[in-house]
């Protein structure tokens, strides 16, 4: 099987944002596509979430991302035109990323990525109905930008490869000078889906892209060793280079999760930071609890206040991938804790349920990195059918409400929703890892 994504189509509207106070000055623009729910060919499982755990990922080190989800060849080759126009406009020191997850295939040396909707019955169809990798290669030549990356999560079988010319997985392809293109898998071989919500290939480099200080060639090496790992040498991602210039996804603190402001928390001087080989996460979260629950509770709402005086569901701060691969703890209220303690189990949360997640971060050198607090609440029949009803909030670390849906930056937060909706027979709840919970 190849790769995917979910959700209706989009609206391109590109925020190139660069300025003075921007640790990441140079304008960072990403194109995110995932097809998933296909008629014509097998549909695809876990593309659409893991499109949108990389959108995540590139907010939370400063990119302006554009997400199309299951979109027809127009569509797609419109939202690729669009980045391309985006990348000129940005000028020489922008850095263009293009993210693809779903079926993708090769066809005499040509690497193709398919839209819905498509009516290709044999591999030679496949000019006609798909989009071409060397297209959007073109449009980063034409931007003339000085950093591109391409990484094509979509090395599945090719369900083409019983005609002449169609060959399995994907095939190489001649870098531009200044980029890099990332492979799944190598090309030739396919790529595994994994038993998650998530592929073992866009876990770890989620993950790996948001670890302070990395080079983008020790992102990739982390992500190649991880995923070898993970299936057991059956899977070994590569890339194809002619970077030449120093790129790091991240500045040496660890930028929280938030969609699109670029903010940086300010992280203790390590001087006075525990070293993790000296202190627990436990150890580390005693030590900074009261003082980040004092900055919350500035933001004013409910949630932000109460949080820290609720019963803790996590039994110790666990690392979540999904959110910039930060430690966090888990609370909720008392009108969610016995349903919530349910785990895999809930279907339906109460009306006024809240759950809480307070997160930090410790970098390479030892320093803590305050991290945001995310909730959510349960809230009565019709307040916002895009949610499922439920309110999500985001606060920064100093205080500051970021967003909250219903209110300032709704629109912004619907990408909370928008990861959460792949646990939606648990109610949109996901939960600390097995060896992590409280049951009392």
């Amino acid at each position: 099987m190849l790769r995917h994504l979910l959700t209706p189509i989009f609206a391109v509207a590109l925020l190139i944002s660069a300025t003075p106070d921007n640790a990441l000055a140079a304008a960072r623009i990403a194109l995110v596509i995932g097809n998933s729910d296909y008629t014509n060919i097998a549909r695809l499982r876990n593309p659409g979430n893991d499109a949108r755990l990389m959108a995540s990922a590139l907010r939370d080190v400063g990119f302006d991302v554009v997400t199309a989800f299951d979109v027809d060849e127009r569509a797609m080759g419109r939202a690729v035109s669009r980045f391309g126009q985006a990348l000129r406009a940005a000028g020489r020191d922008a850095v263009g990323l293009f993210y693809y997850a779903g079926h993708g295939a090769q066809y005499r040396g040509q690497n193709y990525l398919i839209p819905l909707g498509t009516q290709i019955e044999h591999a030679v169809d496949l000019k006609h109905e798909a989009i071409e990798v060397s297209d959007v290669l073109a449009q980063m030549e034409e931007a003339a930008n000085e950093l591109n990356i391409v990484i094509l999560d979509a090395c599945r079988d090719n369900p083409y490869t019983d005609t002449r010319g169609g060959t399995r997985g994907l095939a190489r392809i001649e870098s531009l000078h200044g980029s890099l293109v990332a492979y799944s898998a190598e090309p030739g071989s396919v790529a595994q889906d994994g038993n998650g919500p998530n592929s073992p290939y866009a876990s770890a480099l989620a993950l790996a892209l948001r670890e302070p200080g990395l080079t983008i060639e020790q992102v990739f090496k982390r992500v190649r060793v991880s995923v070898h790992s993970q299936t057991g040498g059956q899977q070994t991602p590569m890339e194809e280079s002619l970077l030449t210039t120093e790129f790091s996804f991240t500045t040496a603190t660890v930028s929280p999760s938030s969609p699109t402001s670029g903010q940086q928390p300010a992280p203790e001087p390590p001087a006075s930071a525990p070293n993790s080989d000296q202190q627990t996460p436990a150890d580390i979260y005693a030590r900074i609890a009261s003082a980040l629950a004092g900055n919350y509770s500035k933001a004013g709402i409910l949630a932000a206040k109460r949080y820290s005086q609720w019963p803790a569901i996590s039994a110790a701060p666990f690392v979540s991938a999904t959110h910039g691969g930060r430690y966090v703890n888990v609370f909720a209220n008392r009108i969610a804790q016995n349903t919530y303690r349910q785990f895999e189990h809930v279907r339906r949360m109460p009306i006024g349920s809240m759950i809480a997640m307070d997160s930090f971060a410790v970098t390479d050198g030892g320093a803590i990195a305050h991290g945001p607090l995310l909730t959510m609440e349960r809230m009565t029949s019709g307040f916002n059918p895009a949610t499922s009803d439920w309110r999500y909030a985001m606060v920064m670390p100093d205080g500051t409400l970021y967003g909250i849906t219903g209110g300032k930056n709704s629109t912004s937060m619907q990408f909370c929703h928008d990861c959460h909706g792949a646990a939606e027979e648990n109610d949109m709840m996901f939960f600390p890892p097995v060896g992590h919970r409280r049951t009392n």
